[in-house]
């Protein structure tokens, strides 16, 4: 593409007038569409068969297991190392069912198990096709041994715990937990986060003034058909305007909780004391999604709605939660005097989304 007459007075000077502007912006994306302006792309480093999907915990775990069922080989006198049962693959099946027995009998989760198998696949893909037996395995057991889901934590706890975080200064920790809840979000993402991916009400110039959001940088469920970006939403005004009186004045790279993951459930259990609930009633951070699973679900909130919000594609992974909506959210069986201290705690913490129930501009 050549330059014409009418663009000559263009060359070496600043533009002058809007109308030039928009000539120079219209003439620029010209070239580029017709190839005279070439755009750089990044050079691609790395092949691709060497970039892993796998967690760096996940990959600790896959080595523990294989080291455990190394041991278990030996123990048991069989006469070919592991590498060399890779090149068997159906002794190699045979045998895997037989630890999946012993793990079964001696009382080893389940998650062990299946550490093992996928961490031997993940080394030699081609040895899911003879590994039928051994997922029968593990799917009997699961039938036999259900998995102890996280019970949801009740809505009018989750504000008494807001409440005592705000009373005893620990702003952040009610912050992590408001998210966590009202925001449907897995607690150790929201945890592990930083200022710079929580879009507050200001950061938007008020154009959603009661709406905060969480976005993820490597949400856990992307290697499992999720999408790569993710995000949570918090909805209501008084909790995105506390939100933002608690995280506003963080710098980007500060992390929303600045202590460890064993530092806040220390907090959580502290807190379970002031109550007066004891450990026996597994009310753990990690039920605070579920928790607000139900609460939307209560609210009349569409179960399609709820599954987007909760960044799942299966209903059966709400199923534990919604079927048992009767018996779980109820806090029967806690003393009178805890049943009191939630009430009166949670009470406070609703005046308190009240009166923060107003934009504020600064």
């Amino acid at each position: 593409m050549l330059l014409s007459p009418a663009m000559l007075p263009l060359a070496g000077r600043r533009p002058r007038g809007n109308s030039e502007c928009i000539f120079l912006s219209i003439f620029l994306v010209g070239l580029v569409l017709c190839g005279s302006v070439r755009v750089t792309k990044p050079e691609r480093s790395g092949a691709l068969s060497l970039l892993s999907h796998v967690e760096p915990g996940t990959v600790k775990l896959h080595e523990s297991a294989i080291l455990d069922l190394q041991e278990w080989l030996l123990r048991n006198d069989v006469p070919l190392t592991l590498n060399q049962l890779l090149n068997a693959p159906t002794v190699l099946a045979g045998l895997l069912v037989g630890y999946g027995q012993h793990l079964y009998r001696t009382r080893k989760p389940r998650y062990w198990y299946v550490m093992a198998i996928t961490a031997l696949q993940r080394h030699a893909p081609s040895l899911k096709a003879y590994f039928g037996q051994v997922w029968q395995l593990n799917s009997n057991w699961k039938q036999v041994e259900p998995t102890n889901h996280r019970k949801p934590i009740p809505c009018m706890l989750v504000k008494a715990l807001c409440m005592l975080g705000l009373a005893t200064g620990q702003t952040r920790f009610a912050g992590i937990v408001i998210i966590s809840f009202w925001g449907l979000a897995r607690v150790g993402e929201v945890i592990k986060n930083h200022r710079r991916n929580l879009l507050l009400p200001a950061d938007t110039l008020y154009s959603n003034a009661d709406r905060t959001f969480l976005h993820y940088d490597a949400p856990k469920s992307r290697n499992r058909g999720g999408a790569a970006q993710q995000h949570s939403l918090v909805r209501g005004l008084g909790l995105s305007n506390l939100l933002a009186h608690i995280f506003a004045n963080l710098k980007g790279g500060e992390p929303l909780y600045p202590y460890s993951v064993s530092t806040f459930r220390n907090r959580w259990d502290r807190f379970f004391v002031i109550l007066g609930i004891g450990k026996d009633a597994g009310l753990l951070p990690g039920g605070m999604r579920g928790g607000g699973a139900v609460h939307q679900y209560m609210n009349d909130c569409p179960v399609n709605d709820i599954m987007w919000r909760m960044r799942i594609r299966q209903t059966s992974t709400l199923e534990h939660y919604l079927q048992e909506v009767a018996a779980i959210v109820s806090l029967r069986g806690l003393p009178e005097a805890t049943l009191k201290k939630i009430e009166m705690l949670g009470n406070m913490f609703d005046t308190i989304l009240e009166s923060m129930s107003t934009t504020q501009r600064s």
